[in-house]
């Protein structure tokens, strides 16, 4: 993640209503869950699908490039909504409020481990994992 989500003060205040992630021009986009288009085009010349989830909120996805979805087209969780354009725009809303989507993303967790207390020279720790927040506990 290149830029975290800052909050606006006001509708019209700067800040950022989402996470910017670097991403190579051409990496695909996938939905991260299944919904409705309810909008696929340019806005100030950056490319957006935003798609409405069942329980109402509104995943958007930006700086996209080749073929979008059109709009009212349905979705699937997994299903490549566009290319990234040299970053990816990711956002939440519930309603017309700009929500951090990080929670909703998961958390990374380390692997609990064991240290040697014989002088016996450590392993080296296993990367993180990114645990989905469905399914954190």
């Amino acid at each position: 993640m290149v830029d975290d989500f800052r909050e606006p003060a006001c509708r019209w205040c700067p800040g950022n209503r989402g996470l910017e992630y670097g991403t190579a021009a051409g990496d695909q986009v996938s939905a991260v869950a299944t919904g409705v288009v309810v909008f696929s085009g340019s806005v100030a010349g950056t490319r957006y699908v935003v798609v409405e989830l069942a329980d109402g909120l509104r995943i958007t996805y930006g700086n996209l490039t080749g073929p979008l979805p059109t709009t009212d087209a349905v979705v699937v969780a997994g299903s490549v909504v566009g290319s990234a354009a040299g970053h990816l725009h990711f956002g939440v809303r519930e309603g017309d409020r700009y929500v951090d989507p990080a929670p909703m993303i998961g958390e990374l967790r380390g692997v609990p481990r064991l240290i040697p207390v014989d002088g016996t020279p450590r392993l080296p720790a296993p990367p993180p994992m990114l645990t989905c927040a469905a399914t954190a506990t």
